[in-house]
């Protein structure tokens, strides 16, 4: 072990340092005999050179060399990457875990709750993910604020894989006006063209390469419910889809527009675009209609419409069936007090 002293009383060993040299008798009148050596050095003493910043946690930048860290410390806060923390720890930059322990319990990340800090007056966010992309000139591909991949590899029989299963509950006294599971918007507030603006686009593949049976194979499942005997609900929507044309020129307009592409495979059963299920509605004091038009819109079909196990109705006395003629000639065919039918051109 090496030791510091002053006045050794003993040959110093190699490693021990000496403040300075002298000769020592202890029975003389006066301890110090001889002149003191200040800068004799025994062994080997390497002097580390010292700079740092105040308020940084130093590191070893050299062998025999410290200097700052990237860590600072700030009163009682902690920064990673920020000279300035603004909370008890505070990191700039990426955090990569591949399972986190906190007071020895490991937990999955999916299970940590965050505390929720107003962004600004009336929001609260848990968490916050903002993207400036500042492509360079040779960036090409696609930008993307997260991304989360659910994969199953195993022999093993997958119950369920969920890359993203975001639940918005109320369970307390209050109110809640708003309580999405999902809320995707897509904007487009600049000057610049914009091939594709989608709030959110949801996409099934079954492409597997082995021989599977799959239940369902739904791109968009939207379920709208209501579920308690206090609540008074104006609309009540499972899907709305909706086209805005306040300015500008476009060719078509599809607020809905059912696309089947075949090129290969086998339906075994019936094809449908739109499906009613036969599901109860007696409690509407209304009529329940299939399909509702409020609008003076014409329906266009090309194909056969065919009406299986029920009637085709024109609930107003003075609209019927339209029929052409062969050389062109649109008649209305009416109905008169008696069953009289009537046949005028339109």
């Amino acid at each position: 072990m090496a030791e510091i002293s002053s006045y050794p009383l003993k040959t110093p060993k190699s490693g021990d340092l000496i403040m300075f040299s002298e000769t020592y008798d202890a029975n003389a009148a006066s301890p110090v005999v001889g002149n003191p050596t200040k800068s004799a050095t025994i062994g080997s003493i390497n002097a580390l050179a010292v700079n740092g910043t105040v308020n940084k946690i130093a590191l070893f930048t050299t062998a025999n060399s410290v200097g700052d860290s990237i860590i600072t410390q700030s009163a009682s806060n902690i920064g990673i990457g920020t000279a300035a923390p603004s909370s008890e720890l505070e990191v700039v930059g990426k955090v990569t875990s591949s399972s986190l322990d906190i007071n020895g319990t490991s937990i999955a990340g999916s299970q940590l709750t965050s505390i929720a800090t107003k962004t600004s007056v009336g929001t609260q966010v848990n968490t916050w993910i903002d993207m400036t992309a500042t492509p360079t000139s040779s960036a090409t591909g696609d930008a993307y604020g997260a991304v989360i991949r659910a994969i199953g590899s195993g022999s093993n029989t997958d119950r369920g894989l969920v890359g993203i299963n975001p639940v918005g509950r109320q369970s307390g006294t209050g109110g809640a006006q708003y309580a999405y599971g999902v809320l995707a918007t897509g904007e487009q507030t600049g000057s610049g063209n914009i091939d594709f603006i989608i709030g959110v686009a949801s996409n099934a593949s079954s492409s597997g390469f082995s021989t599977a049976t799959t239940d369902y194979i739904r791109g968009v499942d939207a379920d709208a419910k209501v579920n308690n005997v206090n609540a008074t609900v104006d609309y009540l929507q499972g899907i709305h889809a909706a086209a805005n044309l306040i300015a500008g020129t476009v060719g078509e307009v599809n607020v809905n527009l059912l696309d089947w592409d075949y090129t290969a495979g086998t339906v075994t059963g019936d094809l449908s675009y739109i499906r009613i299920q036969n599901d109860n509605y007696t409690g509407v004091s209304g009529t329940a209609r299939a399909i509702h038009s409020l609008a003076q819109l014409p329906s266009l079909f090309s194909g056969t419409v065919e009406v299986a196990g029920g009637d085709l109705e024109a609930s107003t006395s003075t609209k019927g069936l339209i029929l052409k003629s062969p050389d062109g000639t649109r008649y209305r065919v009416t109905v008169a007090n008696g069953g009289t039918l009537s046949v005028s051109a339109v």
